[in-house]
């Protein structure tokens, strides 16, 4: 598995393609409960601009989603999901 903060050192466009092989290797899903917990916390975060992280680029709505994801903020306000 990739390194959970490797997409937030990277461009706009090599942190979408980590994201999407970090889908790939495990698109299992976080609960709804768990996915809207992580979408507060990051509406209170400064780097929160439009849906979007301004630290890795992602497209937050959607990264929130997936089980395996986590926060890029140092240290993470949120991180992967496990049952």
């Amino acid at each position: 598995m990739t390194d959970q903060n490797e997409c937030c050192r990277k461009s706009f466009f090599a942190s979408a393609a980590d994201t999407a092989k970090r889908m790939a290797e495990d698109a299992s899903l976080a609960p709804v409960e768990v996915r809207k917990e992580r979408m507060a916390i990051c509406g209170t975060c400064k780097y929160f601009n439009n849906n979007k992280c301004d630290l890795c680029g992602c497209v937050m709505p959607l990264k929130t989603k997936f089980a395996n994801m986590t926060c890029p903020h140092d240290p993470p306000k949120w991180t992967e999901w496990t049952s």
